[in-house]
């Protein structure tokens, strides 16, 4: 157990052996130290001097013989804090020479379907209330169980979401089942029709194309905020009137529903779920 602690902080298993043998029988030469931690009086003595040269052991001369001493841990401990408190001080300048800016958004891209689908399980993570705008019947060629691998799992871990789907059969399918899945779905008016799929959640920001597999993840305060507040204007203007009339609810158990009858490509029907 204490070996393991410190080698830990950048010691190999020999040099922990020799340092806490050192610790346990203090200052004593370097044959007596070896005997101890049952190595040979060379390695141990080639050993012994490279921890001298990083401080982890001290070491006197008595009587024509060197003893060592092993540093006292409290002062192990400080020094690594020291070294820990001067790593973070220059962390900025580092990120910036790494090209990344204290500020600069963090952008990640998924190149598959089940890439992709650690997006919506990141979602899943969040606190707060998750805007999809999608085309549902799009969705489900590439994902034929979305609703019971992602919506379900939403409703159980009781994450508010409010959707913008394609007014057409799975649109309306998914507005018909929203009280059931805590969720509130807004059609699309008229002819209007998109492809792709946008989710909003906490500082991220995800756009999504299932037909090309690929992925773009955005995490970025300003850039969330700026998305939100389009889903906001794209919501109010589409309101539940008698010309997108929500049709009548019709008890049913979740555990009843279907995922969409869709042709689904033979590469996906293999599909391992991720959640």
């Amino acid at each position: 157990m204490l070996q393991n602690i410190i080698e830990n902080i950048g010691l190999t298993k020999k040099e922990a052996q020799i340092y806490l043998a050192a610790l346990e029988i203090g200052s004593n030469p370097v044959s007596k130290i070896a005997v101890k931690a049952k190595l040979n009086r060379v390695t141990t003595y080639d050993i012994i001097e490279k921890l001298a040269k990083r401080g982890l052991v001290s070491s006197f001369t008595k009587a024509k013989v060197k003893y060592y001493t092993a540093t006292d841990p409290e002062l192990v401990v400080n020094d690594f804090k020291k070294k820990v408190e001067d790593m973070e001080t220059a962390l900025p300048v580092l990120k910036q020479m790494n090209g990344e800016a204290e500020n600069k958004p963090k952008v990640m891209s998924y190149e598959s379907i089940e890439a992709i689908k650690t997006i919506f399980k990141d979602a899943l993570a969040t606190d707060g209330e998750i805007l999809v705008c999608a085309n549902i019947k799009e969705l489900e060629t590439h994902w034929p169980t979305f609703i019971m691998d992602f919506e379900k799992k939403r409703m159980e871990y009781e994450l508010p979401e409010r959707l913008i789907a394609i007014n057409d059969s799975r649109g309306r399918f998914m507005r018909e089942y929203d009280d059931e899945f805590q969720r509130t779905t807004r059609l699309t008016s008229g002819e209007q029709s998109f492809k792709g799929t946008t989710i909003i959640y906490g500082t991220k920001v995800a756009m999504i194309s299932f037909a090309a597999q690929t992925g773009i993840l955005i995490e970025d305060p300003e850039i969330s905020e700026t998305q939100k507040a389009l889903f906001e204007m794209n919501w109010k203007t589409l309101t539940d009137d008698l010309t997108n009339p929500k049709p009548n609810m019709t008890v049913r158990k979740v555990g009843g529903i279907k995922p969409a009858e869709t042709k689904v490509p033979p590469a996906l029907t293999d599909q391992v779920s991720l959640f």
